[in-house]
């Protein structure tokens, strides 16, 4: 056979080194390591590869942290490159210690379920991971399997047995459904949120026939479309045998190596053997140590040992059975490594050559923008350029602020894929946007700039997503008993606590209000959002109102009598105003727009349309009147 460290000789290119890289996965002997790379070209590397090979792909990381940028990178490159056909999952470890037992996020575990679910279905897909993820054991293969169902219309299936399935699979039985892992039966009617899906379903049936299924908003409760198909996936890694009238407890997960005689791992749910990618093996070969010496030195009787949950390091180190290992190292350790079972020492190196933003002389603190557009200039002459924006907004005005420099600019567009890696006279820079690691340039393929790299961002402060009931629950968590809250139906009161309470056998909680006379409210939580704080001046106590009294009632009348006195003195107000002429400012210029694009923090879409509302005031000959509002830290500073 060819040595393969003569064939790597002479490999150039972004294409060359893929090409290169899949021939050596076809050899038996072939142990292939990637070094010299950025962040993001080993990501665009991988998902290319993936795509080649046609064969699922794991990746291992150090982390959760690292898995979730990596996962970011190739969720960017897929829509880049029109890959919408290549899976790419996330497979999150549970984040807790066998033996510091709690419930384990039901986001985490939707996202788990998903992911098994696709490699069970032999379609080839791309998972990032960590490695105590990839190392801890889960569900059976034939328990999963057996726990997975797919309804489409006109399926005959008992109501009552597809209840007490999703029940055993962990689903809660609630009054209303917001959150994964739920449902609500009422008649004919079963509202479903599955693991498997981000917006739940409403199932309606007639008889035993799956009459349609419904998409439907958890604020509203409304349908809004139908669906062809719903997939039911566990929302819970432990099956019940038999149901229980009892719920699951918290810590079930934890006795599933004593419930089930053999446990899978993430590797065995492929059905065909997989590419394992080990980003730097010699940490992760210690952070695997670390985590056993952490599970042994918590261990105790009668709790299963580190053995039964954990996998050994060999386990995916080893290439056999069919399964690749491939190895990326920023550096390369000069280590043995045990990572193969063949015929002879037949590793071979490859090293992608990538630079830096930093080595061409941008994300350089205080360089001219002048001086940008001519190193961005020199990168056009010699192959295509794609500028990555952190949003539309922003990629809108790169656009702009490049052609006040006279350096064509367009959008990418995905079905543009065919430019990169070739050389074209007078091409534009394109312009996208999303989030990707880090910028590079590799020949072969071109230049990857963020606009982090032109304007020597740090990376970039993006607004924490809130969730659907997040309009409620601060309210709850600073809410402390006693203190005094406001009820839309029935006035002030104090706050009496949290209590769980069966309801039609459906259990959910309540906060409690206590109202003059010692009289108590049951609120549901999903109606949160109609009740708030009490704001009074420190050491004033309110008067409580009374369910037997109409005080709240002529409160509330006497309060919409002076909201209509001041709608109408606005009225004349702005009538009145309407006749007045102001001053117009001119509109933004190339100042203005480099300012706006070299702004530090991520502005979120209601600052947007806040700063885009008082330009077009300002440009007005209309007399302006403006309040911008928001809670501290909502960002009133960076929009004024």
């Amino acid at each position: 056979m060819t040595s393969l460290a003569t064939e790597t000789k002479g490999v150039t290119g972004f294409d060359g080194l893929l090409r290169h890289l899949d021939y050596l996965l076809k050899q038996d002997a072939a142990l292939p390591t990637i070094t010299g790379y950025t962040s993001s070209a080993k990501s665009l590397l991988l998902l290319r590869l993936a795509q080649h090979t046609s064969r699922s792909m794991l990746i291992v990381t150090r982390s959760e942290a690292e898995a979730e940028a990596i996962f970011e990178d190739l969720l960017f490159f897929q829509a880049f490159l029109d890959l919408l056909e290549l899976p790419i999952h996330r497979f999150p470890d549970w984040d807790l210690s066998p033996y510091q037992p709690a419930t384990p996020a039901v986001d985490r575990v939707a996202r788990r379920m998903r992911t098994l679910y696709q490699l069970r279905q032999g379609r080839p897909s791309v998972v990032v991971t960590s490695i105590s993820s990839i190392l801890r054991r889960t569900l059976p293969k034939t328990i999963f399997d057996g726990s997975c169902l797919e309804l489409q219309p006109g399926d005959c299936v008992e109501r009552d047995t597809l209840i007490e399935r999703c029940l055993r699979s962990g689903y809660r039985n609630v009054s209303i459904v917001q959150d994964p892992g739920e449902l609500s039966v009422r008649g004919g009617i079963v509202d479903l949120f599955s693991t498997a899906h981000d917006e739940p379903v409403r199932l309606e049936f007639l008889g035993d026939t799956v009459e349609s299924i419904r998409v439907f908003d958890i604020n509203s409760q409304m349908s809004s479309y139908e669906q062809a198909r719903a997939v039911v996936l566990p929302a819970r890694e432990y099956i019940l045998d038999v149901l229980s009238d009892n719920p699951l407890p918290p810590d079930v997960e934890w006795q599933a190596p004593q419930h089930y005689a053999g446990m899978n791992a993430l590797a065995d749910y492929c059905l065909d053997p997989p590419i394992i990618v080990l980003n730097e093996p010699k940490e992760l070969r210690q952070c695997a140590d670390d985590m056993m010496i952490q599970a042994r030195e918590e261990w105790s009787e009668p709790s299963a040992s580190p053995e039964a949950w954990y996998l050994p390091w060999e386990s995916i180190a080893v290439a056999n059975e069919g399964r690749t290992v491939v190895v990326t190292e920023a550096i390369p350790h000069a280590v043995d490594r045990p990572f193969h079972v063949g015929v002879g020492p037949t590793d071979a190196t490859m090293h992608m050559a990538c630079r830096s933003p930093e080595s061409l002389g941008l994300g350089i603190q205080g360089t001219p923008f002048a001086s940008v557009i001519k190193i961005l200039e020199d990168l056009r002459s010699r192959g295509p350029v794609v500028v990555i924006a952190r949003s539309q907004g922003q990629a809108d005005r790169l656009c702009t602020l490049f052609a006040e420099y006279d350096v064509p600019a367009e959008r990418w567009h995905a079905h543009q894929q065919a430019v990169m890696g070739r050389h074209m006279v007078a091409a534009p820079i394109y312009l996208a946007h999303g989030i990707v690691a880090s910028g590079f340039l590799m020949e072969g393929f071109g230049a990857i700039i963020r606009e982090e790299d032109l304007f020597a961002k740090s990376m970039p402060h993006r607004p924490q997503r809130q969730s659907k009931s997040a309009h409620f629950l601060p309210s709850v968590e600073d809410i402390e008993l006693g203190d005094p809250v406001v009820y839309v139906e029935h006035g002030i009161g104090r706050y009496a606590g949290l209590r769980r309470l069966m309801i039609h056998g459906c259990e959910q909680e309540f906060f409690m209000i206590e109202y003059a006379g010692n009289d108590i409210v049951y609120v549901p939580l999903d109606r949160m959002n109609q009740v708030q704080r009490y704001q009074c001046q420190e050491g004033h106590a309110p008067r409580m109102d009374s369910l037997r009294g109409t005080r709240w009632s002529q409160t509330k009348a006497r309060v919409k009598k002076s909201i209509e006195d001041m709608a109408e003195e606005l009225l004349d107000l702005y009538s009145r105003r309407e006749l007045a002429e102001g001053f117009g400012y001119s509109s933004d210029t190339i100042l203005s727009h480099e300012f706006d694009a070299a702004f530090e923090y991520e502005a979120t879409p209601d600052q947007l349309t806040a700063i885009e509302d008082v330009k077009r005031s300002m440009e007005s000959t209309r007399p302006m009147d403006r309040l911008v509002c928001g809670d501290v830290g909502y960002g009133k500073t960076e929009v004024a």
